[in-house]
C-alpha cells in the first residue's frame, strides 16, 4: 500500500500483474486507493482503477477515500474521484460527509474543490 502513497502508478501495475490485487486492506480497511487519495496521487488511483480497484470501498467507519481526500487536503485526488462518481454526499458511519470534514478539518481549497466539483487553480484572487 505504500506504493499509493507514493504514486508509483508504475510499479503498482506491475504488482498486480503479479496478482497481488487491488483490495488488500489494512487494520483500518483502508485499500490502496485510500492511501493514494490521502496523499493526493492521482495518477496511483488511475492506476488502481485501471486494474479493477473498488474506488467506492468505505473503511471499518464507513468514509470513503473521498472523505479522507478531503481531511487531508487532496485536492487532484478529490477531482478524480469525484470525476468517478463517488459523492461529497456520502455519510460515514457518524453521519458526516466529505464536505462536512474539508469544513471540520479547515481545508479550504478541498471545500471549494467539492463544492464546484472541479480543480481549482493554485493561485487566485
Amino acid at each position: 500500500m505504500s506504493l499509493a502513497a507514493a504514486g508509483k502508478a508504475i510499479e503498482l501495475k506491475r504488482i498486480h500483474d503479479k496478482r497481488f490485487g487491488t483490495e488488500l486492506t489494512d487494520s483500518d480497511g483502508w485499500t490502496p486507493i485510500f492511501w493514494a487519495a490521502v496523499n493526493d496521487r492521482s495518477s496511483a488511483i488511475d492506476a488502481l482503477c485501471e486494474r479493477g480497484a473498488n474506488v467506492s470501498a468505505v473503511d471499518k467507519n464507513g468514509a470513503t477515500a473521498l472523505h479522507w481526500a478531503a481531511v487531508n487536503g487532496s485536492s487532484n485526488a478529490i477531482h478524480n474521484l469525484l470525476k468517478r462518481g463517488l459523492k461529497v454526499t456520502a455519510k460515514d458511519k457518524q453521519g458526516r460527509t466529505p464536505v462536512q470534514l474539508a469544513w471540520e478539518y479547515g481545508q479550504e481549497i478541498s471545500h471549494e474543490v467539492m463544492r464546484r466539483g472541479r480543480s481549482l487553480p493554485l493561485c487566485w484572487g
